[in-house]
């Protein structure tokens, strides 16, 4: 079983992959990873994809 926070992330990452809004998923799994790896120590708020693209997380 899955929360339906998941799920519901699950298909708004789905309807947009492969779209000019989400080309690949390169940069949402930088988020992802990125996010995980906050828990365990603190980050600054920013966070810099793999294409060097500077993302503010709120």
């Amino acid at each position: 079983n899955i929360s339906s926070q998941t799920f519901k992330a699950q298909v708004a990452v789905g309807s947009w992959f492969n779209t000019p809004l989400m080309p690949d998923l390169s940069v949402a799994t930088n988020i992802m990873r990125q996010k995980m790896a906050k828990g365990k120590e603190k980050e600054s708020g920013r966070l810099v994809s793999a294409k060097s693209t500077v993302i503010d997380i709120m």
